[in-house]
């Protein structure tokens, strides 16, 4: 039925990505076995059983992982269903199961208690768009242990092991969009809620978060490109009554050569951030060691994928 069966170390349906934010917002690399984009009616189905592992993860920091604990995966998504000329849907469904480690049912900062299973639902549009261009939209919805990937932006295969009960949803509209031969532009919105959210610590949260980028192309040649590029965020919370806030924005220019068009490219950028962090939790300021709310960057990045 035109499928493929596999086991192993694999980036799953990779194609629930947000390129300009690098986020996956329903699945990321992971362990597990089973059968992809069977043919099935008009769409096409897939079923996988997944284990998402925070032992070994490269490049984390305990601050920014202590309450990520590891969790089964069941998922069942059923995409590429036409609707009219050049759209389609996408739904998907995941089961998490906590499976958390000794070492992180040990963890202080997660405390020893019990741990919530979760579950995360998500319809897609998908739209082409001038020939080669694209925009969707996406919603999602979470429930229990996931509650909180949508205000966090985390992963929907991931459980948040300090939080107890509640629910979440999350709103995302993100494409490319050519503008001629030598233009593009690119754009990411992400809006996200999360309500009655209790905590193993009990606490009481509430919490709102938004995003939005855009990022306008000018290609020189089919081998080089500049790149200008604004974003901005907004998060709120409500934590036992006392209610906080902050945002920031970012500002981009980047000079780019690459092997062509959507090919891997090397970048020459320089950054611009600014944050008010005053009115949260902490107080702390986002930049430079946390002396600084604003901050330049210069640097050079490489994109590329395997």
């Amino acid at each position: 039925m035109g499928e493929t069966s596999w086991a192993g170390i694999r980036q799953y349906n990779k194609g629930y990505y947000i390129d300009m934010n690098d986020y996956f917002y329903w699945n990321q690399t992971n362990v597990g076995a089973g059968i992809e984009r069977m043919n099935l009616g008009a769409g096409k189905f897939s079923v996988a059983v997944l284990h998402r592992d925070f032992e070994n993860e490269i490049g984390t920091d305990t601050q920014h992982s202590k309450h990520q604990i590891n969790a089964n995966n069941l998922e069942l998504t059923y995409d590429s269903l036409p609707l009219w000329e050049g759209g389609s849907l996408a739904l998907g469904y995941k089961f998490l199961n906590a499976d958390p480690s000794a070492d992180q049912v040990d963890e202080p900062g997660s405390g020893e208690h019990d741990y919530s299973d979760g579950h995360a639902f998500m319809v897609e549009l998908n739209q082409a768009v001038a020939g080669t261009g694209f925009n969707k939209t996406v919603l999602q919805y979470y429930v229990d242990g996931s509650a909180a990937q949508g205000v966090l932006m985390g992963a929907a295969d991931t459980l948040n092991g300090n939080v107890k009960s509640g629910s979440g949803y999350a709103i995302r509209n993100y494409g490319n969009i050519p503008l001629g031969d030598r233009w593009d532009l690119s754009h990411a919105i992400n809006y996200a809620a999360a309500d009655s959210i209790e905590t193993w610590d009990n606490d009481q949260l509430d919490a709102t978060m938004f995003g939005a980028s855009a990022k306008l192309a000018y290609h020189w040649s089919e081998i080089t490109r500049t790149y200008a590029e604004v974003g901005y965020f907004a998060d709120e919370k409500t934590e036992n009554g006392a209610d906080y806030d902050r945002s920031g924005s970012k500002y981009t220019v980047a000079q780019a050569w690459s092997l062509g068009r959507n090919q891997p490219e090397l970048r020459l950028y320089a950054s611009y951030f600014d944050s008010d962090n005053d009115n949260w939790s902490d107080s702390s300021h986002a930049f430079e060691g946390d002396d600084s709310d604003d901050t330049w960057v210069v640097g050079v990045q490489a994109n590329v994928w395997w």
